[in-house]
């Protein structure tokens, strides 16, 4: 199932001390219509990340504390052990944080497990995803992937191997057209946040500095000869 046209904000999820609201906030973005939703859970082992500052394709697995949401959560474990694609996993479990550590003891997963008693998650996804790929009825636990930029490439409502595996797949090929390399540097950055940009024999380099693109302007073919 695949995004409706409707889909153009950046999720950020913040995994803190405490739970906190959902913030929603406008800044600034490649357009004026792409807005930013800021997402706060809890991580149940306390360890605080901001996923957006990351700028890694991720794969969330919105679940409940019952056994399938174990059976899916180990399903997405083994696909990830096997993929060689940079993503990140971490499951989002719907309930407080002591279920949410009480199911992180039992599965004992490897990845980081949020608490998400106020389903914030759903919530952003149905908001900004299409209809047609999330019901508002939808059980846990299914499958989100998330891009560098912060979009959801894809969600599965059936947590399958096949599935997961497809999304992923979906994921790196959407990350193959989103990144590319500074040249100058090396750095791998997203076309859309790129710092600068030059135009040389017909072809346009992106760069993660002004500095960068400066140093590459002076003589290209030293960095396109390396």
């Amino acid at each position: 199932m695949r995004l409706g046209p409707a889909i153009g904000t950046t999720l950020t999820i913040v995994a803190g001390t405490a739970l906190a609201q959902a913030v929603n906030s406008t800044a600034p973005a490649a357009s004026e219509s792409t807005k930013a939703a800021t997402l706060k859970l809890v991580s149940v082992n306390g360890d605080t990340f901001d996923l957006l500052k990351l700028r890694q394709p991720l794969v969330l697995l919105v679940a409940g504390t019952d056994s399938a949401s174990g059976a899916a959560a180990e399903v997405v474990r083994k696909v990830m052990a096997e993929g060689k694609e940079p993503a990140m996993y971490f499951a989002v479990v719907e309930a407080g944080l002591g279920k949410a550590t009480r199911a992180a003891e039992k599965w004992r997963p490897g990845y980081v497990i949020l608490s998400d008693s106020g389903r914030k998650m759903r919530q952003w996804l149905l908001t900004h995803a299409s209809a047609k790929m999330l019901s508002p009825k939808a059980n846990v636990p299914f499958a989100v992937f998330v891009d560098t930029a912060g979009k959801v490439s894809k969600a599965e409502t059936s947590v399958t191997a096949a599935r997961v595996k497809a999304g992923v797949m979906a994921l790196a090929e959407k990350e193959e057209t989103m990144t590319v390399i500074d040249p100058v540097c090396g750095m791998t950055i997203d076309r859309k946040s790129a710092a600068a940009t030059y135009e040389y024999q017909g072809k346009t380099y992106y760069f993660c500095s002004t500095a960068c693109k400066d140093r590459f302007a002076k003589d290209p073919q030293k960095y396109l000869s390396k």
